[in-house]
């Protein structure tokens, strides 16, 4: 498995990883006002301060963001230089939403494609703005984290890191109403393969089966699988900006965590990919976020307990 170095000390631990109430809403956006100010308002709206939200549809104008570059003298991995594309139609995107230096902050993937249907993807800039067609929004708010952006010593890069904290930011209706479910939020750090870091924060909450959504960060490249007779297809990097990254966590008849987790990203020359990660072979760049949602077992299932295997028995 490829590993990066980066200039500064390891963070200690390599998974930081903290157990969330969860409640979730759909919203949809405002035209013609910044994509930033629009997700903090929706996601105030909805009594929290943190939280992940999933892009879908619609439309920005304009697009500015950056695609990965190779490193510099101070960094491993870098950016490119701010891109601007004045019409897009989203198709898909996600955003943490914390703070940094006690104001809002945000680090947002997406995908689109241009008018003329060209595929584009990459770290979107807060000059980006909804287009005359508002993207539906599915916020999930995080009411046990803070989710805290700062320079990394690491990578030299700015990262989020979550924080658990003893007040709850739950609405009191939410509350009664039991209208939460629960959740993971991690940050993952650089050289740690995602799928086995999956496994690992699952197993540390005693999660058997659990969705994997709204991810961002960066990988090494990437591998993914190919065609049987091909083997595996690999992008280059160092550093590519996962866009879109969705996957599912289930317990097999052993005991033993299986993990399909797949994901679009783009690389340092702007064009994007789309497959199934190979396991143990997707190591971080630089940091990712992770949101896992634990799930219900489907009934009759090999990963049900084994007091509800007797009871459907």
């Amino acid at each position: 498995m490829l590993t990066l170095v980066h200039p500064g000390p390891q963070t200690r631990p390599r998974l930081i990883a903290f157990e969330s109430r969860m409640s979730s809403a759909v919203i949809r956006l405002k035209p013609g006002q910044p994509l930033v100010s629009q997700l903090f308002d929706a996601l105030h709206g909805i009594g929290a301060r943190n939280g992940i939200a999933e892009l879908s549809g619609g439309s920005l104008s304009p697009v500015s963001y950056c695609v990965p570059a190779d490193g510099t003298h101070e960094r491993t991995v870098s950016y490119s230089a701010t891109r601007t594309t004045p019409q897009a139609n989203l198709i898909l995107g996600a955003a943490t939403l914390g703070s940094r230096d006690g104001s809002p902050f945000i680090h947002s993937h997406c995908l689109w494609t241009t008018p003329d249907g060209v595929l584009q993807a990459g770290h979107i800039w807060p000059e980006t703005q909804i287009g005359q067609s508002p993207p539906v929004v599915v916020l999930h708010a995080l009411h046990d984290v803070d989710l805290v952006s700062a320079d990394d010593p690491e990578t030299a890069m700015p990262v989020f890191t979550p924080q658990l904290v003893k007040d709850s930011t739950m609405p009191e209706n939410q509350r009664e109403r039991g209208e939460t479910c629960r959740s993971v939020i991690a940050r993952v750090c650089p050289n740690e393969d995602i799928t086995s870091a999956v496994k690992t924060i699952c197993a540390s909450a005693g999660i058997r089966t659990a969705a994997i959504r709204g991810g961002i960060g960066s990988l090494i490249g990437a591998t993914l699988t190919g065609p049987a007779e091909r083997g595996p297809v690999r992008v280059e990097g160092p550093g590519t900006e996962v866009a879109t990254l969705v996957g599912l966590l289930t317990t097999n008849t052993a005991g033993e965590p299986e993990v399909t987790i797949n994901c679009t990203l783009v690389d340092k020359y702007g064009q994007v990919h789309a497959g199934t990660l190979v396991p143990g072979e997707n190591p971080v760049a630089v940091t990712f976020e992770l949101l896992i949602q634990e799930l219900n077992p489907i009934p009759g299932g090999t990963d049900l307990p084994e007091h509800q295997k007797e009871a459907l028995a």
